[in-house]
């Protein structure tokens, strides 16, 4: 997805880091899943205003996988009627035998599943990196 002018610049598609994570957890398996968000959500994590930092997923009661606590800034030029809520729970995309296999993890080992890092793949989709 570059342009052609765009051949010295280096496109870094990485939006947020949680290096506190990687340092105060053992990480034992990593899960790249793709993230619902509202048109605003995603214009404010291409300008890289996406915090991690405090943020944790869990598994609902509807078997849905969710991002807990991560803040997403508003976006400055759209009106506040349209704007998102910055810290909503958001839902992350995973196959549901995965979220089968992350509910056991989490229940039997008791577990914490946190975000690692935020990033657009080649496709210009978000994903979120997170780590059990």
């Amino acid at each position: 997805a570059m342009k052609k002018g765009d051949k010295g610049k280096k496109w870094n598609p990485q939006v947020a880091d949680n290096k506190e994570a990687r340092f105060n957890f053992e990480i034992m398996e990593k899960l790249e899943c793709g993230i619902q968000l509202h048109g605003t959500e995603v214009k404010s994590c291409r300008a890289g205003k996406m915090n991690i930092k405090d943020g944790f997923a869990r598994v609902d009661q509807d078997g849905q996988l969710r991002l807990i606590n991560v803040h997403i800034a508003k976006h400055f030029t759209t009106g506040g009627w349209f704007n998102h809520e910055e810290t909503r729970p958001r839902v992350l995309l995973v196959h549901k035998r995965e979220i089968q296999n992350l509910r056991k993890q989490l229940t039997l080992k008791g577990l914490t599943l946190v975000p690692l890092r935020a990033y657009f793949n080649e496709y210009g989709f978000l994903k979120v990196e997170i780590g059990l």
